[in-house]
């Protein structure tokens, strides 16, 4: 029944190795040899009982009906705690600090820009600098304003950039 080196000899299976392996028409017993599977030298009782239960398991999974699943609602405005009066006003002396520092950049920064809309050379050495200067001097301003006001800000106003990009860089 397992192949052509088994002998069977007395009810049991004995392989070319001498090895002893209960038959499945046996009466039963664990098969003790490391030669065989232990799915194929199991009784048949025992299997048929296997897959019957294996079997029901799935039913049961099947049929059971699960619970519908869901992805989870995520509203930042609700999830995400809100911040506090002392954060947002530390927000608005470092975005001060920052426009004090950074805001002679707006006339590089400008330049820049217009270089790359294309503008004409003499656009570019007449009106850029002084567009520049203009916004340097009014984020420079603004700095200036926010690192004053950062502390008495009463109204919610008040903590929001007054102008765009809030940031230089």
């Amino acid at each position: 029944m397992f192949g052509r080196e088994s002998i069977q000899a007395y009810g049991r299976i004995v392989d070319s190795a001498g090895s002893l392996c209960y038959s499945l028409m046996d009466t039963g017993g664990a098969c003790g040899c490391a030669r065989h599977a232990a799915w194929r030298c199991m009784p048949i009782m025992k299997k048929r009982m296997f897959i019957a239960a294996l079997t029901v398991l799935v039913a049961v999974a099947i049929l059971s009906g699960g619970k519908p699943v869901r992805a989870q609602d995520y509203d930042p405005d609700l999830d995400l705690p809100q911040k506090t009066k002392f954060e947002k006003s530390m927000t608005k002396l470092g975005r001060g600090f920052s426009n004090i520092l950074f805001g002679w950049a707006e006339i590089p920064v400008t330049f820049d820009k217009k270089v790359k809309e294309g503008k004409p050379l003499a656009y570019l050495f007449g009106v850029a600098p002084v567009l520049g200067t203009a916004k340097a001097v009014i984020r420079t301003g603004t700095g200036v304003f926010e690192t004053v006001t950062f502390s008495s800000s009463p109204a919610k106003v008040n903590y929001e950039p007054l102008i765009e990009p809030e940031y230089i860089f």
